[in-house]
């Protein structure tokens, strides 16, 4: 999930200054987000939950339930929704372990 990588490595950048950076050249091409295409909806909707977690000694998973909301909330009827989001969140989960122990 490529696209977590390039999430933690510019959350809260503005679109308008990665593009800036892109046009100026000073944009690496490793640094280029990934293409998610028709799943920038599903990446949308996982950063939005990403506000639903339980805040305490460590970072939470996301609930279920909540996830379920939300997808009622959207009308979003697709039946692997929830497992999706559910595989995205154990391997956020695990990115940012990961750069907590290292």
């Amino acid at each position: 999930m490529e696209f977590l990588a390039h999430h933690g490595k510019w959350a809260g950048v503005s679109s308008e200054f990665v593009a800036h950076l892109r046009e100026s050249g000073r944009l690496r091409p490793e640094d280029e987000p990934p293409d998610v295409g028709r799943w920038s909806w599903v990446v949308g909707a996982f950063f939005d939950l990403c506000t639903e977690r339980s805040i305490g000694m460590a970072l939470g998973p996301l609930p279920v339930l909540k996830i379920a909301a939300y997808a009622a909330w959207q009308r979003i009827e697709e039946p692997w929704f929830v497992r999706v989001i559910g595989a995205m969140d154990i391997a956020y989960l695990a990115q940012q372990r990961s750069k907590s122990s290292g």
